[in-house]
């Protein structure tokens, strides 16, 4: 059974603070930014899509986002973010 995120800010928030501590501490507020959007995302559509070049990706079902496709669509997000600011690494 899927785990239920109740506030899905709070968790983007905790991993990018544990993952993606470079990025955070230099770009403070477009992770901010990101994690707001992943959240609504979220909420609203109860799926992420994550677009990285011309790929694209879907995570969630379309009836509920749980705890692990959330986590997977919020470490794909930040990634697209990193290599936004970084250049691919």
């Amino acid at each position: 059974m899927a785990r239920q995120v109740r506030d899905y800010f709070a968790v983007a928030v905790a991993i990018a603070r544990r993952r993606h501590k470079s990025l955070l501490a230099r770009f403070r507020e477009d992770v901010i930014q990101e994690c707001r959007l992943l959240a609504w995302e979220a909420e609203a559509r109860r799926s992420i899509t994550v677009k990285n070049g011309s790929k694209r990706k879907r995570f969630g079902n379309g009836r509920c986002m749980g705890l692990r496709s959330f986590t997977r669509a919020c470490h794909a997000q930040l990634y697209v973010v990193r290599k936004q600011y970084y250049g691919h690494y």
